[in-house]
């Protein structure tokens, strides 16, 4: 096999390898809980009791008698962040089995937007790097055919 194709498939190795790092990465920080809520939430209803910077609010909801106060953003299925008031009512969904997981809004949209992100980070974020190391490798082997072989 030539030199060439051989140093391909080490690129894209390194690319497979990254991809998945880095899919698995991203899919804790926030996809794993929207999935959960998705296959599992179930739906109550919210209290605004304080609007956030970065379009976020401050929620509260209670389940078997205790309160969870929660921050995000508001979500499909919720009036947009301009229109709503501290003291209203939204909708969010939260794992029975453990409530501080919640999200305001629809789990399944928050899921698809996650994983649409995941899936562009996934495919460039590890081009990128393929991409700097292969100029880093370029210019030190440039570097050192200058240095064996000045002018």
């Amino acid at each position: 096999m030539p030199a060439s194709n051989t140093r391909w498939i080490g690129w894209l190795a390194l690319w497979v390898i990254l991809a998945v790092v880095f899919g698995a990465g991203f899919a804790r920080v926030n996809w794993t809980r929207y999935y959960a809520l998705s296959r599992r939430g179930v739906s109550a209803e919210a209290l605004v009791v304080a609007k956030e910077a970065h379009q976020e609010v401050r929620y509260r909801f209670s389940v078997a008698g205790q309160t969870f106060d929660r921050i995000g953003h508001l979500g499909t299925g919720n009036p947009p962040y301009a229109s709503v008031a501290v003291g209203q009512t939204i909708n969010v969904y939260y794992l029975p089995t453990d409530p501080n997981v919640s999200c305001a809004g629809s789990p399944e949209s928050w899921l698809n937007r996650e994983t649409r992100l995941i899936v562009l980070l996934v495919a460039f974020a590890p081009i990128f790097v393929v991409f700097t190391i292969q100029w880093w490798v370029k210019r030190m082997q440039v570097k050192s055919a200058e240095e064996l072989h000045p002018s």
